[in-house]
């Protein structure tokens, strides 16, 4: 039997079907199989008409798998999509098996196409149909108007809405707001995307705190890519959770935007020069809900000491040549509450400067990458005064012995991240760090001369390897 274009090669054994029935009797049995199948069939219109019968009857079976919950969304939005791009030819053949009445006009519809992107649709069908073994149900008081509703179906069969562009900007707040509250994840999508074209240097950044706040996450990404697409001094950091940013400079300009962000600030990036500017203590009080702070690749800490505080639980000092044992002192003393500290890269820390780490009750991520002077006996210091890390950077410590590690591994017991790249760590060390650190899952080991293949010999396989 003839089968669609392009097909993945593990389906072309569907070939020997003589014909329809005989294809769809064959296939149904694998819903792995099925749902390529599908979609692929669905990209060769000639075909689908040609075998317009089987086309229908396997969309009825997934129609009746989504109906029954026994599709997962992510094969559901699949197929939908697949169907949507070529619902010219396919709009005669895909089965209405639900009937949804609201505001007075009912509409017979594809429960498959009506729920794939609608969180709050879905649980509908399931509590107000699938759970009662009913085909109908009444929408009341749904989080979105008629206007919408009428949008979101035309939509979930054509799987766009080209005249969305004409909405005035307010109109477009109030669409994006329904569709969040639908959990229409394409709508929000298509609807930010919009919206991009009212930004401008002067209300992006109020947008974005709005959007935030909003929890409007389409719209926060469209609002930050824009931002960092513009010279305002100021740069969204998305790879972050929260409300991240980096200043680039602290001109008129930076601060007034700033002053308009500030209150949601989470995460803020004050490099180099910046970080010693005596306006670094006021800007950071300001952001009461900062909690992780940059001032790395600082030659001074005079500002900096000023601005810590024991809100902060994840402080960045990597190439900070002013930390010392004094000074790191005051650091721990100011906050008291980290929980993940980058010491990257200084190279001026010794034993006594390490050895005060124990004061940090909560750390559980430290990075000293690049700290290639850190001794055997520098490093016991941290291994006994933090005795609760899962995560560990240890990258080009070049100084470190074998015995090293095998102290790691058995002082380090609940570690789940380790980097180990350019360290001199042999197999030895290594078979005793995934004997004894049962909860570890990732394994950094990139460049090291003294590992050979056998070490990895029989390790768990759910530990993430990168070499």
């Amino acid at each position: 039997m003839e089968l669609p274009a392009l097909l993945p090669e593990n389906l072309t054994k569907y070939s020997q079907a003589k014909d329809d029935n005989s294809l769809l009797l064959e296939i149904r049995t694998s819903i792995a199989d099925l749902i390529p199948f599908i979609a692929t069939a669905c990209n060769d219109e000639t075909w689908s008409e040609k075998h317009a019968h089987f086309m229908k009857k396997a969309i009825e079976v997934l129609t009746r798998r989504m109906f029954r919950q026994k599709l997962l969304t992510v094969d559901g939005q699949a197929i939908a999509g697949a169907i949507r791009q070529h619902w010219g030819v396919l709009k005669d053949i895909v089965p209405t098996d639900l009937r949804v009445e609201y505001d007075g006009v009912t509409y017979d519809l594809n429960t498959l196409l009506f729920v794939a992107d609608s969180g709050y649709l879905k649980y509908l069908v399931i509590s107000q149909c699938a759970d009662k073994d009913r085909k109908s149900f009444t929408l009341i008081d749904p989080p979105f108007d008629k206007e919408f509703f009428q949008l979101y179906l035309a939509f979930a069969q054509q799987g766009d809405l080209p005249d969305l562009w004409q909405r005035k900007s307010e109109e477009l707040l109030v669409f994006l707001k329904m569709a969040v509250d639908m959990q229409c994840e394409p709508l929000e999508k298509l609807a930010s995307e919009t919206y991009r074209r009212y930004l401008d240097n002067k209300n992006a950044f109020s947008m974005i705190l709005y959007a935030y706040e909003c929890n409007w996450k389409q719209l926060f990404h469209i609002c930050a890519d824009y931002i960092n697409s513009i010279d305002e001094g100021i740069t969204f950091l998305t790879n972050f959770s929260g409300f991240a940013i980096q200043l680039h400079r602290l001109d008129d300009t930076t601060i007034s935007h700033f002053e308009v962000i500030h209150s949601a600030i989470t995460h803020l990036a004050c490099k180099a020069e910046l970080a010693q500017s005596p306006l670094l203590p006021e800007l950071v009080d300001k952001c009461h809900a900062l909690h992780s702070l940059d001032v790395s690749e600082a030659l001074k800490g005079e500002q900096i000491l000023k601005a810590l505080n024991k809100r902060l639980e994840i402080l960045d000092l990597t190439l900070s040549e002013w930390v010392d044992v004094d000074t790191l002192e005051k650091v721990i003393a100011a906050c008291p509450h980290l929980s993940k500290l980058s010491l990257a890269h200084n190279i001026q820390l010794n034993y006594r400067a390490l050895g005060t780490l124990y004061k940090l009750k909560e750390l559980r991520i430290l990075d000293l990458s690049g700290c290639y002077q850190m001794t055997d006996a520098d490093f016991k210091m941290v291994l006994h005064g933090c005795p609760n890390l899962i995560e560990l950077y240890l990258s080009e410590c070049k100084k470190l012995p074998d015995a090293a590690f095998i102290s790691l591994a058995r002082l380090l017991r609940h570690l789940r991240v380790l980097d180990v790249s350019k360290c001199l760590i042999a197999d030895r060390a290594l078979v005793e760090i995934f004997f004894r650190c049962h909860d570890l899952t990732t394994l950094i080991m990139k460049e090291c001369p003294n590992l050979t293949e056998k070490s990895l010999q029989g390790v768990n396989p759910i530990i993430k390897i990168i070499k």
